[in-house]
């Protein structure tokens, strides 16, 4: 476990679960089932990069394009036009207007920048982690992956017969949301003092209903490993579910938004253009 670590390329929670196993007879076990684990979390991070991947790139491409139309080829068009003399219809002014209004968001960029890299100056880290599970979709998101790896983690640790309270140290270690991570860690102490599982589980109103009706199946059955498994699969597909049910929302609406904005462009050029020559027939 002390090698693992100094590698540092292997997560926190992992080594852990080697440290927190290798004393018992379970070793060759916890290494299987390690690699079973770190080749469906690959898998699953592969489906997400997938399907995530073309609309990223066809919407990035298209705001690239109407960025670059708007901040530069609509105000030099615009200079040619009153050139002529005529005054600029109402929806080229405005199309300028927002031109003006990119050229000013340019130069917060780099203040936006600095407030993410040091947001921890103005909020910790679990009052950001906290607010990100309020957030509608982003929320749920956060939720079901961060539960999904702590059920496989803790059912891989109790297969390999590691006490519960132990487990449940090392298993919220799997967790990024440092507030949800916080509040498990809190019940552990309570586990060690022989409370169960499921009613300490039940008092937490983050988590969903489904996930502590499960677990406290599996206790009353002796079956906790086996329901950790499941729930851990339940919220891999929760969480594909998710992104791709909004992927296929957000594309369409985001193709849509574009399209009008297209157009406004274009009409924005064309009207005084049509102005110009009418004025130029004799």
């Amino acid at each position: 476990a002390e090698a693992f670590k100094r590698t540092e390329t292997f997560p926190e929670f992992l080594t852990e679960m080697l440290t927190g196993v290798q004393r018992g007879e379970n070793l060759e076990y916890v290494f299987k089932v390690t690699g079973e684990y770190l080749q469906k979390v690959s898998e699953f991070k592969n489906k997400v990069i997938t399907s995530i991947t073309y609309p990223a790139f066809v919407i990035s491409l298209s705001f690239l394009s109407l960025f670059v139309a708007v901040k530069f080829v609509v105000p030099r068009i615009a200079k040619v036009l009153e050139g002529f003399g005529k005054e600029l219809p109402l929806i080229t002014k405005l199309v300028i207007l927002f031109s003006d209004f990119l050229t000013f968001a340019l130069f917060l960029l780099p203040l936006l920048f600095l407030l993410v890299r040091f947001r921890e100056k103005f909020l910790s880290r679990e009052r950001i982690d906290y607010l990100t599970l309020k957030i509608p979709v982003v929320g749920k998101l956060s939720l079901y992956f961060n539960l999904s790896r702590f059920s496989r983690t803790l059912a891989m640790l109790l297969e390999a017969s590691v006490p519960l309270s132990s487990a449940l140290s090392i298993a919220v270690k799997s967790i990024s949301n440092t507030y949800l991570r916080k509040k498990l860690e809190g019940l552990i102490g309570e586990v060690e003092k022989g409370k169960s599982f499921s009613v300490l589980l039940s008092r937490e109103r983050i988590l969903p209903e489904l996930f502590v009706n499960l677990v406290e199946t599996g206790e009353v059955s002796g079956e906790l490993e086996k329901t950790l498994n499941l729930l851990a699969q339940v919220y891999e597909k929760q969480t594909e579910r998710l992104i791709n049910f909004w992927l296929r929302i957000v594309e369409p609406v985001a193709i849509l938004v574009i399209g009008v904005t297209v157009g406004i462009i274009a009409f924005s050029v064309i009207l005084p253009l049509t102005e110009i020559s009418m004025g130029l027939k004799p």
